[in-house]
């Protein structure tokens, strides 16, 4: 079955008529087939990616809706970025010979030269310091790929024995 039959599938498992007869999705379902299709997308993109696929059409006191060639573009587009990301990714491990899951910065910085778009070395190491926060000398790249797609990653709890020792040490007797 090929995308254009399977999103035909979707989307008229959910279509309901709308005020002028058309069947069309309401933002509510496509969040939903969105988020059951498994793309990881924050609320506010996918209200402008809704907006934008539904344009300016008038609703007259219904609530707006996609119809099938606007819910098509709107998961083409999702389903190419998603498509980029697993490629840069399949990239960055098959770069990760040992399958360490990150990469020496010197090797990092050598592909960047050889083979990468030719930028300047300040840019290089701005993005560098952005892979290698903590300077450890290794680039995660599911990290940097994630970043580089706008997915962030929660943040680790913070250790409550450093908030007792910062407290300890800022007290004097």
């Amino acid at each position: 079955m090929s995308n254009l039959e399977n999103l035909k599938e979707i989307f008229f498992l959910f279509a309901k008529d709308g005020s002028d007869g058309a069947p069309g999705i309401t933002i509510n379902e496509f969040r939903f087939v969105v988020k059951e299709l498994g793309f990881d997308i924050k609320e506010n993109e996918l209200q402008m990616m809704f907006e934008e696929a539904a344009g300016e059409r008038e609703e007259s006191g219904m609530e707006k809706v996609l119809l099938f060639d606007e819910f098509y573009q709107a998961m083409s587009k999702l389903m190419a970025k998603k498509d980029s990301y697993e490629a840069v990714m399949n990239g960055f491990k098959h770069l990760d010979k040992e399958g360490k899951g990150y990469l020496d910065v010197r090797y990092f910085r050598y592909l960047m030269n050889q083979y990468g778009e030719k930028m300047p070395l300040e840019d290089i190491q701005e993005i560098i310091k952005l892979a290698d926060p903590e300077q450890t000398g290794k680039i995660k790249y599911d990290d940097l790929v994630d970043t580089m797609f706008g997915k962030e990653k929660p943040k680790p709890p913070e250790d409550p024995k450093k908030k007792k020792d910062s407290k300890k040490g800022g007290k004097k007797k």
